[in-house]
């Protein structure tokens, strides 16, 4: 029996992607122009954003609807390999 037959399926099911990297206007429109493939609705409303006490770094908290861990792998190996993040949580 394969590790995917023994866990029940949980998905879909809501899914907060948090993303670090630095804080300059390139870092938030590379993640924003991928995260508008994976989640329905990208309002400023729905992104929650934080920025480090020095100012040099910037977190942002996106929620998406994961249809199944393949989808979510995808969407972790496409952000990381953007420039200026530093990792995806």
């Amino acid at each position: 029996m394969s590790d995917s037959e023994k866990t029940p399926s949980i998905y879909p099911c809501v899914f907060p992607v948090k993303i670090v990297g630095e804080c300059c206007d390139e870092f938030e429109t590379s993640v924003l122009a991928v995260m508008k493939n994976y989640a329905d609705d990208l309002s400023s409303e729905k992104i929650s954003r934080k920025l480090s006490q020095g100012g040099k770094y910037l977190s942002l908290t996106i929620n998406i609807i994961a249809k199944d861990r393949e989808y979510v792998e995808k969407l972790y190996k496409e952000l990381n390999a953007l420039d200026k993040v530093i990792t995806v949580i």
